[in-house]
């Protein structure tokens, strides 16, 4: 996501540009479609041999099930494809199944994250259109070569461009047109030129569990709320931080939540009427903007010291050079 926003906001600095389409593609029931032959076949290329690949083989096959409905018990059935659902290695297997599409693609740039995944095409021409065209027409191919179906009704095209009336090329797969929308929630966040409406989804989405945590626990002490907010409401305002910069009205409508909570688990330890910094001081807690400060600080940190999972590009950003100071 990180790379996916990065090279979408660079792109559009250069006036030579057009507009950068973006095509969020949707395998329906990806994991469930894993051909059992094929799979092994990709593990046994890579180097997975003998025991282990027996053992994994194992795991594959010799599950069945069976349908109920109305106390009516169906015979039962041999699963012949998908990973397991839930399984610790499922969606590792499923990256390997589908490690070779990236080698398809000609004209534009793909992001994947397990059967996730957006063709991203910066266009300069209506010729850069017919590429990305024919990239998605590579990945149909390739799918139904593989036993995966994609779904054009679920896909999206995003487009981005400062330019007025550019006309919109709608792309297909298989004939059949994708839709194109203004945003996409694509893994958790809310993707336009602006995160205004990511911040109002996030927002509304707390505020809501807020309410509803208040009256489930209505009897609770304030260090019940304290532990539901860290567990249930922090984790999704700081969902992704490091992917999307938000301004200082969405800053502060983010930092309202956490504003609101406070106040009340203040409220029930007896202190009323203290600011938002003491709130935060003595329930020992940061300042989300503090967070997202020292989130971002921690991963220019591993880029500069070359941390193992941090992408090249990213190393490359963030290179100092020595001066005469040090």
């Amino acid at each position: 996501m990180i790379d996916l926003l990065y090279e979408t906001s660079i792109g559009l600095n250069d006036p030579n540009v057009l507009c950068i389409d973006v095509v969020f593609l949707d395998h329906s029931n990806a994991f469930d479609r894993v051909s059992f032959g094929l799979l092994l076949e990709n593990l046994y290329t890579i180097g997975i041999i003998g025991q282990s690949l027996a053992i994994i083989s194992s795991l594959l096959y010799g599950r069945n099930f069976y349908v109920i409905f109305k106390a009516v018990i169906s015979v039962l059935v041999s699963i012949m494809s998908g990973v397991p659902q839930g399984g610790v290695c499922s969606a590792l297997l499923f990256n390997i199944f589908v490690r070779n599409l990236a080698l398809i693609i000609i004209f534009s740039k793909l992001f994947q994250y397990a059967d996730d995944c957006a063709l991203k095409k910066v266009i300069y021409s209506k010729s850069g259109q017919k590429e990305l065209q024919q990239d998605l027409n590579n990945i149909q191919e390739w799918s139904l070569k593989n036993g995966l179906y994609l779904n054009a009704k679920k896909s999206v095209h995003l487009r981005f461009t400062f330019k007025k009336d550019l006309d919109i090329n709608y792309y297909n797969i298989n004939n059949e047109t994708i839709p194109t929308k203004n945003s996409h929630k694509h893994l958790g966040i809310t993707i336009l030129l602006s995160f205004s409406e990511h911040t109002d989804n996030t927002v509304n989405s707390c505020l809501k569990k807020w309410g509803y945590l208040k009256k489930l626990c209505k009897y609770a002490d304030s260090s019940v709320f304290l532990r539901l907010y860290k567990s249930y409401l922090l984790p999704l305002l700081e969902y992704a931080n490091l992917c999307w910069v938000p301004n200082n009205s969405q800053c502060y409508q983010i930092e309202s939540v956490e504003r609101q909570v406070t106040k009340f688990i203040c409220y029930k330890n007896g202190f009323c009427d203290i600011s938002y910094e003491k709130r935060l001081e003595s329930l020992n807690l940061d300042s989300i903007q503090m967070r997202r400060e020292t989130n971002i600080l921690i991963f220019v940190f591993k880029c500069i010291h070359n941390y193992k999972g941090v992408p090249n590009i990213w190393k490359n950003i963030f290179k100092t050079n020595d001066t005469k100071n040090g």
